[in-house]
Formats: structure tokens, C-alpha cells, sequence
């Protein structure tokens, strides 16, 4: 949908799947700059399809399953501003352990016409479901991991892993405590404590700095628009 003239418009047709229980739509994701839509189909090996807007009409770039059955592959998704780059979550991935789950990034060609795979993180013990939320900031170089149910800081307190792409190399930092993830160039917020009430849903926002995660944290109970976008 688009916002126009203080109502929202829909963009071209509905896409859709036509098998049942295919769960086609069961993560969405658009590219910050609109031309491009992400959209996960978590059922049986998973898949994930990635359209184009060609003048209010979605046309399909590239689809592509996961590995290996009930690996949720396409369970969350996410894309960079231009749609270049897309990240996948497979959160009951069983490569490394059991429903340990993992992280695929790839990137479009330069011909638009497919997309590649880059690289593969994993979760590190069994049923840490890593991979359950995925995030990339919009220049594409920083991607955010979440794994719900892994135990290092306590039984699922949960963590989040931050890689970020600098001189041909990845740095890796890890937060505790997450059931979602927002993620800008500069900021990454992690949602750490939840209730019943949607209004108590707490956000430890943290800078990233030089490169490297900030230990410093920012406590707020509603999310800055100037800090995450």
C-alpha cells in the first residue's frame, strides 16, 4: 500500500500462492527505497520470492527454498534500502545442532535478475531458534540475528548477533535478551522485555560506534524516529 492524499492505496495486484497451507506471507518485507518486496513461505522446506514494482506491477525476481524440510527457512526476512541485499531466517535450521537455526544473506546481481548467496551464520546450542528475527540496515553492511531461545544469560533469555561488514572482513557483536529487531546504519534496538499490555513493550536501543556495538544502552519504552527508521 501507498500513502497518499491521507489514505492508503494499494500497489498493484494481490500476490499470492495457490497451494494449501503453503503460508505464503508469513514474513513480508519491503526495500526502504519501495521497488522492491521480500515475502517468506516458512511451509515444508520454506521458500522465499523476491518481486519487483515495474509501474504499480509486481513482477517476480527470484524465489528459492530452503534446504531441508520443517526448517522454517523464509520463517523471517528482511531487505536493504535498494533491495540489493536479503537477508533469510531459518530458525529450526538443523545444520550445526538441532533447531539451532541459522542466518543466509545474498545479494541481487548485477544484472537484477538473481539472487546469490553470500554467507550462512548459525546458532550456537541447540534450540536457540537463531534466525527467528533478521534485520539490515539500509546500506546493507550491518545484519542483526536474533536467537529467542538461546541460554548463555539465562534459560531462553535470548541473544542477538550483530555482523557488520568492514574491510573485507565481519565483526561480530552479540546483545543479550530479544523478540524482535529494528536496525538502522547507526543504531540497532532489541525488544528485551514483554508483557501483556503492548504498552510495556521495553527497547533497549544501543549506537554503534567505530564499528563496534556501543556497551552503552539507551532504556525507552517507544522507539525515537530520529534514532530507528
Amino acid at each position: 500500500y501507498n500513502y497518499n492524499s491521507n489514505s492508503w492505496n494499494q500497489v498493484g495486484e494481490t500476490l499470492e500462492e495457490n497451494t494449501n497451507n503453503d503460508r505464503f506471507g508469513i514474513s513480508v518485507c519491503i526495500s526502504g527505497d519501495s521497488s522492491k518486496i521480500a515475502i517468506g513461505n516458512d511451509n515444508g522446506n520454506g521458500k522465499v520470492s523476491v518481486y519487483r514494482n515495474n509501474e504499480n506491477q509486481w513482477n517476480l525476481i527470484d524465489s528459492f527454498t530452503g534446504i531441508s524440510n520443517y526448517d522454517k527457512f523464509g520463517g523471517s526476512v528482511s531487505l536493504s534500502e535498494t533491495g540489493d541485499i536479503l537477508v533469510v531466517g531459518s530458525y529450526y535450521n538443523d545444520t550445526s545442532l538441532s533447531n539451532a537455526g541459522s542466518m543466509s544473506i545474498y545479494k541481487l546481481n548485477e544484472f537484477n535478475s538473481q539472487y546469490t548467496l553470500l554467507s550462512t551464520y548459525y546458532g550456537d546450542a541447540p534450540e536457540d531458534y537463531f534466525g527467528k528475527s533478521v534485520c539490515v540496515s539500509n546500506d546493507g553492511l550491518t545484519i542483526a540475528g536474533g536467537a529467542g531461545g538461546n541460554d548463555s544469560s539465562g534459560s531462553r533469555s535470548g541473544n542477538v548477533k550483530i555482523y557488520r561488514k568492514q574491510l573485507g572482513r565481519i565483526n561480530t557483536d552479540i546483545l543479550s535478551c530479544n523478540q524482535s529487531i529494528i536496525l538502522n546504519n547507526e543504531f540497532v534496538a532489541t525488544e528485551s522485555y514483554v508483557t501483556n499490555a503492548l504498552s510495556s513493550v521495553t527497547f533497549d536501543i544501543t549506537q554503534i560506534e567505530d564499528n563496534s556495538i556501543n556497551g552503552s544502552k539507551i532504556k525507552d519504552n517507544s522507539l525515537d524516529e530520529n534514532k530507528i527508521s
